[in-house]
């Protein structure tokens, strides 16, 4: 028997049993909240700070250089400013940080193991 969309909480439809009901709710359209969206951004547009999409562009443009600084052993922090500056701190490389990462991805890698293409991305991370 084929699978088909009908999910239950990842769990393919074939292994569902036949009298089952689907339990999803069916989808709704989005357009309606993108809409409403960019009304709510055009009328609030004189309160907000005139930095707030800057705000939102560098909290994750930082945070991307935390996440590479920690992958690396290096313990790393973000700092971000109304008034318009960012910085993320970088500490000195820490062995056991690295050590640790290299157990949660070897242990992730046995984990999938079944997955040939990830687990040898991890084995080789």
């Amino acid at each position: 028997m084929p699978p088909t969309a009908r999910r239950v909480l990842g769990v393919p439809a074939h292994r569902l049993a036949p009298d089952e009901p689907n339990p999803e709710p069916p989808a709704t359209a989005a357009w309606p909240w993108l809409v409403f969206g960019l009304a709510a951004a055009w009328l609030l547009q004189p309160w907000l700070p005139a930095n707030f999409a800057w705000l939102l562009s560098a909290l994750p443009h930082e945070m991307g250089h935390a996440t590479a600084g920690c992958l690396l052993g290096r313990p790393s922090a973000p700092a971000i400013a109304l008034h318009g500056e960012a910085w993320t701190g970088i500490a000195e490389r820490q062995n056991w940080l690295c050590w640790l990462l290299a157990a949660v991805a070897t242990a992730t890698a046995v984990a999938v193991r079944t997955r040939r293409g990830i687990a040898g991305a991890l084995l080789g991370l």
